[in-house]
């Protein structure tokens, strides 16, 4: 039996620094199946169109104006003709092994899979992040308490499904990802989500620690969680989370850098 065919679905606005590594990195797959990578250049006005690959299994499809992420990989999905979709961020990097971890894992078209991450900050340092659900018990639980079971960056869906689904809402331009899987969900309760232990995808953060980033972050998943009607009363208090988010994510900043000076620190004493 082949093995299914993917395309890797990436929305890019103004990624010229960035998007022919990703592009790269989604074409050396170790995988034997089919592969396409789909770029939708949305309206940059860099030189991103000039980065990208040229190559056979590379198509570019140019927005005249900007339709945001949500916009632009809903006008792909159309596009698309193969069995299964990819998401690619435009500024990550997905290592070799990414499809051939992960497409065993979508059993049947009743799966949606990711892996785990390894995030990369504005230094270029790479660490490890949150912990994925690996199990669809796991993954359930954790949609039905309003986040995210799958690593949307990592995400690999059946083609038929996300159509299903309608693609992205384009109403939400942050937590698109949450809302996408609610919905997913909602079409069939024995839907499964899960991921793989592995990590495959280097995750670039370059706004993602910031205070400004994690209020619109909290007030956006907010506003899908009260659009699903599933918003608990904490999470009508959004801002004091937001800022305790972000509080912690410089806690981990501090430690790592501490751990980091300490070791330097003790092979110059050596």
């Amino acid at each position: 039996m082949s093995s299914p065919s993917v395309t890797f679905v990436m929305a890019a606005h103004n990624a010229e620094n960035t998007i022919c590594e990703a592009v790269q990195s989604a074409l050396a797959q170790d995988y034997d199946g089919p592969i396409r990578v789909l770029v939708i250049d949305d309206a940059s006005t860099d030189r991103t169109a000039e980065m990208i690959p040229v190559h056979d299994d590379v198509d570019v499809v140019r927005n005249t104006k900007r339709l945001g992420r949500s916009g632009s990989r809903n006008r792909a999905l159309h596009l698309v003709r193969t069995d299964l979709v990819a998401i690619h961020d435009a500024d990550d990097v997905s290592l070799p092994n990414r499809l051939s971890t992960s497409v065993p894992l979508v059993s049947d078209s009743m799966t949606v899979v990711g892996t785990q991450l390894i995030w990369k900050d504005t230094s270029g340092e790479l660490y490890e992040g949150a912990h994925w659900p690996t199990s669809a018990v796991e993954g359930a639980k954790v949609l039905a308490e309003g986040r995210t079971p799958i690593a949307h960056p990592s995400m690999l869906i059946p083609t038929n499904l996300i159509r299903r689904a309608e693609g992205y809402d384009e109403r939400f331009p942050v937590a698109e990802d949450l809302d996408l899987m609610l919905r997913v969900k909602k079409l069939d309760p024995t839907i499964r989500f899960l991921n793989s232990s592995k990590a495959t995808v280097i995750y670039s953060r370059p706004s993602c620690d910031s205070l400004t980033y994690c209020l619109r972050s909290h007030y956006w998943r907010s506003q899908v969680l009260e659009h699903h009607r599933l918003t608990a009363s904490e999470w009508n208090l959004w801002g004091p989370r937001a800022l305790d988010s972000y509080l912690r994510q410089r806690a981990r900043v501090l430690r790592r850098w501490a751990t980091k000076a300490m070791g330097k620190f003790r092979r110059n004493d050596e």
